[in-house]
């Protein structure tokens, strides 16, 4: 899948798969953001295949 924010390149990022349904696993991804209002664009990049289960996205300061 790839991750956009604002007008920036869009980065793609894997997801490594974890043992099965109950076992979560985290990606952590490092993305600069404007003051203000910002827009972050997650795109599947695999339309027939298997994409995550993205239950939140937390945000925090650098």
């Amino acid at each position: 899948m790839t991750v956009r924010v604002n007008d920036e390149a869009a980065t793609t990022v894997g997801f490594p798969a974890t043992a099965d349904w109950n076992t979560v696993g985290v990606r952590a991804l490092t993305v600069t953001l404007a003051a203000g209002n910002n827009t972050v664009t997650v795109t599947v990049t695999n339309p027939g295949g298997c994409a995550p289960d993205i239950n939140k996205i937390n945000i925090a300061a650098d």
